[in-house]
């Protein structure tokens, strides 16, 4: 993840033929487009390109050619090292202008007051959000990722009232911007690199300019005062986000996960403050955090985070664990993580003798969650499969261990050891670096009985910390909506 930050920050100082560095050159309308792509930057092009460097390195060189099962990150990777174009198709056209004419339908005839942004129409992070709001008799519109043509054609038949946006953006749409930068000092890997990155830039910043357009012309039209919405930092936000904002609404982001120092995409390192637009404001859920993006960042002012409310409206209860030898672990799911790895540690941890539970994401099916960590189906078995993380299962439970996921720092109030795996995904780093959690590396594992003690002193962070007393319903009232909302 270092070198991935590192070369991040190396391709956004690359100079043109005036002497401006790449992050200055796309402001455009009011607006540094730049930043709004370096989530992507980071975390879909230079991270995969150094974790399949030799990979990469043998296709440059005309050792290697691939062939494709799926569409995952590798292939994606390939595809714009290859500089393979992408053609807006009739079909396409088609899609965006159903996507524009349902937006302009459903704007004009809205009366909400308030634009609700979610990653999807069955997110389960906002779900409890969505029942708070329900319960306040609250109206608003739903700002969600447009589905298939087909179901924009139906939801168009049956009159539904969701406000669209593209994920991924609609590409397709030339470049606007043709920028020369100098890269004669490169070498040709990371030239070839760099010479993709400005084009995904180029082309993609082109995409979200047109959509932004499309979204100021739709929603001038209705009612709405407040976009709201989890704290999203990729690309395919801003152009729905920044035709609220020339549009005078106010702008709301809510967190969603953890704030740590390396995701690019919320710490900006090297861009200026006032650069990057975000939202108006950001809710984070305790004082932990705003002062960790204060101290980790320089791109926002110091009023710009308010310390509300978790996303969910209860915390996990504290669980203080009895006298106890360690023996069950905790892995939850997780995503981005190299699952792998993670499995060989899971492996590992049976063959000496512990209990590894595992807990899945409430949306996406088990078994492929569980396919994922290349465990046999014997070890499959002795997996203790936790739904819900409730008081009965956390007294179970006596390490919590992870790569990637914002639940380990969910846990910390509740008196556990918490270990972070030694995997090329540092995304957790921050707590080893805080003394919240210990560092584990595979060939530190010793059956139980046996682990250093140093490696099992336990967590335990004021819930008040890290999740402010004030509830779900009180932040909504108070720093959304402004009307009452039962509890």
């Amino acid at each position: 993840m270092d070198k991935a930050r590192n070369l991040l920050l190396e391709f956004q100082e690359l100079r043109d033929d005036r002497g401006v560095s790449l992050k200055e050159c796309y402001r455009e309308e009011g607006f540094n487009w730049y930043p709004t792509m370096v989530s992507y930057l980071y975390w879909y092009l230079f991270f995969p390109y150094i974790k399949y460097a030799p990979l990469v390195a043998d296709w440059m060189e005309g050792r290697a050619e691939f062939t494709w099962e799926n569409d995952g990150q590798f292939k994606t990777l390939m595809a714009l090292l290859g500089g393979q174009a992408c053609r807006f198709t009739w079909r396409q056209r088609l899609h965006y202008f159903l996507l524009q004419w349902n937006n302009r339908r459903v704007a004009r005839k809205s009366l909400a007051r308030l634009l609700f942004f979610r990653f999807a129409s069955n997110d389960f992070r906002t779900k409890e959000i969505r029942r708070v709001l329900d319960t306040a008799g609250t109206s608003y519109l739903e700002v969600i990722p447009a589905p298939l043509t087909a179901e924009i054609v139906r939801g168009l038949l049956k009159g539904e009232n969701n406000y669209f946006f593209s994920q991924p953006p609609s590409m397709g749409r030339g470049n606007r911007f043709q920028r020369r930068y100098a890269t004669g000092h490169l070498d040709a890997a990371k030239r070839r690199l760099f010479t993709a990155a400005i084009s995904v830039v180029e082309t993609s910043v082109t995409s979200f300019i047109v959509e932004c357009h499309h979204h100021v012309r739709a929603l001038r039209h209705c009612q709405a005062k407040t976009f709201y919405g989890l704290d999203d930092v990729n690309g395919y936000v801003f152009p729905v986000l920044y035709a609220c904002r020339r549009l005078g609404m106010r702008t709301i982001g809510h967190q969603h996960g953890a704030y740590v120092k390396r995701h690019a995409g919320y710490i900006m390192e090297g861009i200026a403050p006032g650069d990057f637009q975000w939202f108006d404001q950001v809710i984070v859920w305790g004082d932990y955090w705003k002062q960790k993006m204060q101290r980790d960042s320089t791109v926002y002012p110091p009023d710009f985070f308010t310390v509300g409310s978790n996303k969910f409206a209860n915390i996990l209860p504290a669980s203080i664990p009895a006298d106890r030898e360690p023996r069950t672990v905790l892995i939850p799911y997780e995503f981005l993580a190299n699952t792998m790895k993670v499995g060989e540690y899971m492996q590992k941890l049976m063959e000496l003798g512990y209990h590894v539970a595992f807990k899945p994401r409430p949306d996406s099916a088990l078994e492929e969650q569980l396919d994922s960590y290349c465990l046999t189906p014997s070890q499959r078995e002795k997996l203790k499969i936790i739904a819900k993380l409730d008081a009965v299962a956390l007294a179970e439970i006596d390490i919590v261990a992870g790569t990637m996921t914002t639940l380990i720092y969910e846990l910390l109030p509740c008196n556990k050891i918490v270990w972070v795996l030694e995997t090329e995904y540092r995304h957790l780093f921050d707590l080893v670096e805080e003394g919240l959690a210990h560092l584990v590396r595979l060939a530190d594992l010793r059956p139980p009985g046996q682990m250093p003690p140093a490696l099992l002193a336990r967590t335990c962070v004021p819930s008040e910390t890290l999740f402010g007393a004030e509830s779900l319903s009180d932040t909504l009232r108070d720093k959304v909506i402004g009307d009452r909302v039962p509890a």
